[in-house]
C-alpha cells in the first residue's frame, strides 16, 4: 500500500480554499485528488455548509469510501448524512428518474465488463 500525503501541496491548498461551491477537479492517477475532495467536504462543514446540502462526486466507489473515511474520523456524526457516490451512481440515477420518459423499466440492470461476457 503506498502511502498518501495527508498535508495537501500548494496547488491542492488552491483549490481546497476556493469559493464553497461547484468545484470539478480534474487530475492524473495519484495527485491527491481525493485528499482535495475530502478536504473541500471538511472545509465546506466547518463553514456550516450542511451536509445533507453537499453531493460528492468519485469516479470510483475506492475513492468515494477514502473520502467517507476521513470525513468519519473528524466530523463522526457528520459523515452519515454526506452523499459520496461515484459519477456512475449519478448517471445510473438520472436514468432510472427519466425511464419511462426514455422508454426503460426503471429496474433495468448495467452490466460491466466482467458481467457482459458471463451466460445468463
Amino acid at each position: 500500500m503506498s502511502r498518501i500525503a495527508l498535508i495537501p501541496n500548494n496547488e491542492q491548498q488552491a483549490v481546497i480554499w476556493c469559493a464553497i461551491g461547484p468545484v470539478l477537479v480534474l487530475a492524473p492517477v495519484g495527485t491527491g485528488k481525493t485528499l482535495v475532495l475530502a478536504e473541500l467536504v471538511r472545509q465546506a462543514i466547518a463553514e456550516r455548509v450542511a451536509p445533507e446540502r453537499i453531493l460528492c462526486l468519485t469516479f470510483t466507489n475506492r475513492a468515494a469510501g477514502e473520502i467517507v473515511t476521513r470525513i468519519r474520523t473528524r466530523y463522526p456524526e457528520v459523515a452519515p448524512k454526506l452523499k459520496v457516490k461515484t459519477s456512475r451512481w449519478l448517471c445510473a440515477r438520472m436514468l432510472r428518474i427519466e425511464a419511462r420518459t426514455i422508454g426503460l423499466s426503471r429496474d433495468f440492470m448495467i452490466f460491466d465488463d466482467a458481467d457482459s461476457v458471463e451466460p445468463l
